[in-house]
């Protein structure tokens, strides 16, 4: 069983670097497929739906570095959130303006990468994280998140 706080944490240390790497290795077809990607998260129908294709944004950036232990690392860390806490976390996490929040954050890092900005595809990748810690602090902690 995983813990999503310490998920997010490790994937605050990793993803926003591979943002960056994707930004000076992705093909011309890594690019194509982030854009299509991110505008599938803004448009994604249900929770499950929405988690489908932000699993795969997130995978595509991680593939487009093409180096297969950052890709090894990525997948163990993905692998948590197919358990039964980070669904819960999912459902009740899901909603139509964060949906909409997230999928803009997509498409920015999408464009960051299409314009082999490796600093901004990185900053814009920790913002993103960075929010959702957040939001899984506030799941996690109800109470302390009205304090903090």
């Amino acid at each position: 069983h995983t813990n999503p706080l310490e998920v997010i944490e490790v994937r605050l240390a990793v993803e926003p670097v591979l943002a960056r790497l994707a930004a000076l290795r992705a093909s011309r077809c890594d690019i194509d497929r982030l854009r299509q990607l991110a505008e599938e998260t803004r448009t994604a129908s249900s929770a499950d739906a929405y988690e489908r294709v932000d699993a795969a944004f997130h995978r595509r950036i991680a593939e487009a570095v093409r180096n297969a232990l950052f890709l090894a690392l990525f997948d163990t860390l993905s692998a948590g959130r197919r358990d039964a806490g980070w669904r819960r976390l999912g459902e009740n996490a899901h909603c139509y303006k964060r949906q909409s929040h997230y999928a803009r954050f997509h498409h920015d890092i999408a464009e960051a990468v299409a314009a082999r900005d490796g600093e901004r595809a990185q900053a814009l990748m920790y913002e993103h994280l960075s929010d959702v810690q957040a939001h899984i602090h506030q799941h996690a902690f109800p109470h302390s998140a009205a304090k903090a």
